[in-house]
């Protein structure tokens, strides 16, 4: 997978590195259009050709500008689980789930005293 993500890369890369130098050679075509000596190149076309015309200086085409990398995702560290539990809102989620859990405990399944462990074990028995 990672070696498809490279090429994939590779293949973006190379497709900008030609629309750059394409864009380059359409303004410098358009400057030949003004001159005679360089009429015949007025309709020529890298791509179609599979070349660019001797006439094209590629040293010409301007450096593509660097750009600043993205500043790195930062994430949380948490040391224990309590930290963990403390710098979330987990505990407001517990809470509530701790106090139902109790309301159904004490209501149990029609109105009977309810306990998890009998619960499950009513389960097991019944198939």
């Amino acid at each position: 997978m990672t070696s498809d993500v490279v090429e994939a890369r590779k293949k973006l890369f190379k497709q900008n590195l030609l629309y750059i130098t394409h864009s380059h050679f359409l303004t410098t075509r358009n400057h030949w259009k003004e001159t005679p000596k360089y009429e015949h190149l007025a309709d020529f076309e890298p791509f179609e050709m599979g070349q660019w015309p001797s006439e094209f200086e590629l040293h010409e085409v301007p450096e593509i500008p660097r750009q600043p990398l993205l500043e790195k995702p930062r994430t949380a560290k948490v040391d224990t689980i309590t930290d963990f539990i403390k710098s979330s809102n987990i505990r407001g989620s517990y809470i509530v789930a701790q106090s139902a859990l109790s309301r159904a405990q004490e209501e149990g399944p029609q109105g009977q005293n309810f306990s998890p462990e009998m619960s499950s074990q009513q389960f097991n028995d019944d198939g």
